[in-house]
């Protein structure tokens, strides 16, 4: 219940509409906002109507009221009204006499610091809800119950719905937007198929099952949904759809997956109608000959594929071909933009996308050449939705130190020079311009006053999440708060915003600590409920080697780069030992296909055990790379630079491929298969369709799913949790088990069980470590084991060295291990 009531706390238009109302009708459902005199009623059923007799819509009248009417239990419920603590959750019986009579009523409560949700019934009907049976954001049937419902069925049809593009609603609108449309499309389904059953999939997918089964009566049904354009406040969205007719011997999973076929092949047919608006119509080498700029066009989803580039745009990033400039990049739009302007001007391609106008967006960032030249360009770009490669970009891009003239080659649409003035239009603080041109100035300034001056990269850790969960909107109105808070703190220094959410301020070096964590404190307190903090990169130079802003910020940069996946540190100061770092992250992945290519990364198997008898259960696939140049680099450091670089799922596919042989040969040869576990990377499933691509590796070497599983770590649910969950649950559809790796490394484990449906979970390896040093880390095993078993989930644990770390496993019924106790990461082929 704790789960249901604080994460829906806008149900009354649904549980009104649904028959989800006749299960509530003696509870009594509300809101409370404590830095208020009110309470937001979301639902009431009429039999509780006495205990809103009393209230009047005040929270302190309700309070009264309760105090003078309720025996049993009362010191406890005014303590809970009265003197409200963070995350609190009660569950109590009282009782309350009205007009001599006496109601047996149940209360949960949910209580944070300044609200709380109460969800009250009579006592003696508790028995007769069910929430589980349906979906409490919609009212529409839970996606489990439903299955059993369906398997009932002897003669219908089922269709499932999609709504297009859902992941950009949340994005651009805020999550609550984004649970409003989902809501309302119920109600417009409900309206449609009223004799249906109708239920939410998953997060954007609805399932309507109904009696029809005239094909022609269905479609006309279907049409009055997808032929529309659907609207919802300012909101606009498609839906695509797909459907099944029950043949005898079906279940809902045979009949959901030819409906969910359907729909897939439906969508792609409807988007090749849709032409491109260039690429299709005409030659673009020809009309691209004549333009007086350099042209790129670039799909604007996924990992963002560079489709075509002129001459000029191959002479800015010095590269003497097309091909050149698709393996300098790795064929993204994103290789080509600086690291650390990625962020927004991925913000602006959202924006576009989301977009309902015919719009032309123009953008200032900077590029880094094949031969490692950083530049300032600007970009003016049209966004075609719904070609036949998706959402495309046109886009031209000048070099701003060669400026031509960008309206003759546009016209007059609403070009304009933008921050020429040196100030940022959403913060208001200085622009990257402005830092570039006058930091040395400043720092000067400092000299003179006898101050050495600091250099700091600084970063909002979780922006992106806030963005998601807050919209845009949130999220700038956020950037502006802080930037008014670094004003108020970095007194007397130059504070420039340089893209997104990163900003760089040079300031009194002997302040630069206080005045970080005064920062680091103060954000901390702007928390809503995403968890808010900032990262710091710090360089303080020697006086006579500040010859260059952009270089200095790029130091300060470096310092950043150490600590951003750090959850312990918060700020960092430049030693020159980052630059060789930073030199190698480049080496990493200018050097990485070469690597691929030639061998130089190579699959290891490390055994996983059964912990009982420590018979063979299986592998996990490692990758180990031997470099001519640097030896051996860990694998920790190269996979880090290709996530960062939006290359790690070349590694993964080709893990995946080469596991793939292996298993092939084996069977080829008759030998005994062993199952292989393979990573994948987070990032992998937001560059491409992933489980396509993965099912096309097994079914192109005819390898069984039961001999591969997958690995996921546990900060798959960090942030887009619907959309995430969504592919996760494709893995099982196709009858793949999906394991949680690292379990327990960070803060999102236990909401990665409540949200994620998976068949093993690994112990982090830092348990087994502390084992013998920290008898809470026992405890910690123990109560996971525990917990993991009663969910019906196997546990594997990582890291086993010694006999008294398996004979404790053991006793806790841990079912697998993993570690050097078994055996290290060896060469396939020594091992199979």
């Amino acid at each position: 219940m704790e789960h249901v009531i604080s994460k829906y706390g806008d149900l009354k238009e649904a549980l009104h509409q649904y028959d989800i109302k006749e299960l509530l009708k003696n509870s009594l459902f509300f809101k409370v906002d404590f830095t208020q005199d009110y309470y937001e009623e979301i639902f009431r059923g009429n039999a509780c109507a006495y205990i809103e007799e009393g209230c009047k819509g005040s929270f302190y009248e309700a309070v009264k009221f309760l105090e003078n009417n309720v025996s049993k239990n009362k010191d406890e419920l005014m303590s809970l009204l009265n003197n409200p603590s963070d995350n609190v959750h009660k569950e109590l019986d009282i009782e309350l006499s009205i007009q001599n009579k006496k109601h047996m009523l149940h209360i949960i409560s949910i209580v944070r610091k300044h609200y709380g949700y109460f969800f009250m019934y009579d006592a003696k009907d508790h028995h007769t809800i069910d929430l589980r049976k349906y979906d409490l954001l919609t009212g529409l049937y839970h996606r489990f119950y439903y299955e059993t419902l369906i398997n009932k069925q002897e003669e219908g049809t089922m269709i499932v719905f999609d709504i297009d593009h859902f992941r950009v609603i949340n994005t651009r609108f805020g999550l609550k937007m984004g649970d409003e449309v989902l809501v309302d499309l119920a109600n417009k389904l409900k309206k449609q198929f009223t004799d249906g059953l109708i239920c939410r999939h998953s997060a954007d997918e609805f399932l309507v099952f109904i009696k029809e089964t005239n094909k022609e009566i269905i479609e006309e049904k279907i049409g009055f949904i997808i032929d529309v354009v659907q609207e919802y406040k300012d909101v606009y969205y498609r839906m695509t759809a797909g459907y099944a007719l029950l043949k005898a011997g079906d279940d809902f999973q045979s009949l959901y997956r030819r409906a969910t076929d359907e729909k897939e092949k439906n969508k792609k047919t409807s988007d090749d109608f849709k032409l491109t608006e260039t690429i299709n119509k005409f030659d673009l080498k020809d009309i691209a000959a004549g333009l007086p700029g350099a042209l790129l066009v670039y799909k604007a989803t996924g990992r963002e594929e560079i489709l075509f580039a002129n001459k000029e745009l191959l002479d800015i990033f010095e590269c003497q071909s097309f091909k050149e400039l698709m393996d300098y990049t790795h064929g993204s739009f994103k290789n080509l933009v600086y690291e650390d302007d990625i962020e927004e001007v991925e913000r602006l391609i959202w924006k576009q996308v989301n977009s309902n106008e015919n719009r032309f967006d123009y953008v200032r960032y900077r590029i880094m050449t094949k031969s490692g030249k950083i530049k300032n360009v600007e970009d003016f770009g049209k966004l075609s939705h719904n070609t036949t490669h998706g959402d495309v970009f046109y886009v031209f891009i000048h070099d701003l130190s060669k400026k031509r003239d960008m309206l003759s080659v546009i016209g007059k649409h609403a070009y304009h020079d933008v921050d020429e003035d040196g100030i940022d239009r959403l913060t208001y603080l200085r622009n990257y311009d402005y830092y570039r041109n006058n930091a040395l100035d400043f720092y000067d300034t400092l000299l003179s006053h006898n101050v050495n001056g600091a250099f700091i990269y600084l970063d909002i850790v979780n922006f992106k999440l806030y963005n998601e969960k807050f919209g845009f909107i949130g999220g700038d109105a956020l950037l502006r708060r802080f930037g008014r808070m670094m004003e108020e703190i970095f007194k007397e220094s130059l504070i420039a915003r340089i893209s997104e959410d990163h900003f760089i301020v040079l300031t009194d070096e002997s302040l630069a600590h206080e005045r970080i964590k005064t920062l680091h404190e103060r954000i901390q307190n702007l928390q809503h409920s995403v968890y808010l903090d900032i990262k710091a990169g710090i360089f303080v130079p020697e006086v006579e080697r500040v010859s260059d802003a952009a270089h200095a910020c790029d130091q300060a940069k470096l310092a950043y780069d150490q600590i951003k996946h750090n959850y312990q540190e918060y700020e960092c100061y430049y030693s020159s030992s980052l630059k060789d770092h930073y030199h190698k992250k480049k080496y990493i992945v200018s050097h990485f296909k070469e690597a691929l290519n030639k061998g130089y990364i190579k699959t290891y198997l490390q055994p996983v055990v059964n912990a009982k008898n420590r018979e063979l259960f299986g592998f996990e696939a490692l990758s180990r790379w031997f470099d001519p140049q640097y030896g051996m680099i860990p694998t920790e450091t190269f996979v880090g630079v290709l996530e960062d670089a939006h290359l790690v799922y070349e590694l993964d596919l080709h893990t995946l491929e080469e596991v793939c042989q292996i298993i092939s040969k084996r069977k080829s040869s008759g030998e005994k298969i062993y199952p292989i576990s393979v990573n994948l990377s987070r990032l992998d499933f937001e560059n491409f369709d992933l489980i396509t691509q993965v099912v096309d590796i097994l079914n192109q070497y005819q390898v069984d799913k039961s001999n591969i599983h997958i690995e996921v770590t546990e900060s798959i649910a960090f942030n887009r949790n619907d959309f995430l969950k969504r592919q996760v649950d494709l893995f099982r559809f196709h009858n793949l088990e999906v394991w949680m790796d690292d379990f327990g490394s960070g803060y999102s484990s236990l909401n990665a069980l409540q949200e994620f449906d998976f068949n093993v979970i690994k112990l982090d390896m830092d348990f087994m470590k502390n084992f013998s040093i920290n008898s809470k880390s026992q405890m910690i095993v123990e109560t996971i084991m525990t917990m993991a078993h009663k969910m019906g989930l196997k546990t594997l644990a990582e890291g086993v060295e010694t006999e008294e770390q398996l004979k404790f496993l053991q006793d806790c019924g841990c079912d697998l291990c993993q570690g050097y106790l078994f055996g290290k990461p060896e060469p396939w082929d020594k091992y199979i």
